[in-house]
């Protein structure tokens, strides 16, 4: 067994979120990249034990390769402790469905928001899949797509102004969308309502 001691100025530099904990048990999980936790840690002890010295520099490269892996990987909220996965994964689905729908104007960033959750754009990834039934990019599209109904339907605003005001990159980009879910164009679709 190998116990490391990082202090707590170091952590809290790195880590801004003080509430927050790690959970590494790789005995009874075998979901997380223990292989990367060891391959740093087994470094950072022959930089203090190997034949060649090694500089501060080296070393501390390892800390924050380290605290790195901890934050994007085993970093847990203090409420998630007591949980099991199905429940913590209920909980972040629900964090991000209430993030899109907060923020679907603005441009989401499915890397960005897996930092925020402290998990890998990968694994962020694949759980939405398997819990939504679909990709991250298509459920975002789907609730510009229901925000912009909304506004072909109820406001006078131009196509193009209500494909800016949710979140659509481009007009061409909203007509895409648009006419694969409606099988019409969103002035046509006006037309009809």
């Amino acid at each position: 067994m190998l116990q490391l001691h990082i202090s707590y100025q170091l952590l809290r530099e790195v880590v801004p979120d003080t509430g927050m904990v790690f959970a590494c048990n790789s005995s009874a999980d075998a979901f997380h990249p223990y292989g990367e936790l060891r391959r740093i840690m087994r470094q950072m002890l022959f930089s203090y034990a190997g034949a060649r010295k090694k500089t501060e520099a080296l070393r501390y490269s390892y800390v924050y390769e380290l605290l790195d892996i901890l934050t994007e990987q085993f970093q847990v909220q203090l409420e998630e402790m007591g949980q099991s996965r199905p429940q913590r994964d209920e909980a972040r689905l629900q964090e991000i469905i209430r993030y899109v729908n907060q923020n679907f104007q603005e441009e989401i960033n499915l890397s960005r928001l897996a930092e925020q959750m402290y998990l890998s754009t990968s694994s962020l990834s694949r759980l939405f899949k398997k819990n939504m039934g679909c990709y991250f990019a298509d459920f975002v599209n789907r609730v510009r797509l229901n925000h912009a109904v909304k506004e072909l339907e109820e406001t006078e605003k131009t196509v193009t102004r209500s494909a800016a005001d949710c979140g659509f990159s481009n007009l061409a980009a909203f007509n895409k969308q648009f006419q694969n879910a409606y099988q019409m164009s969103p002035s046509a679709y006006r037309h009809q309502a």
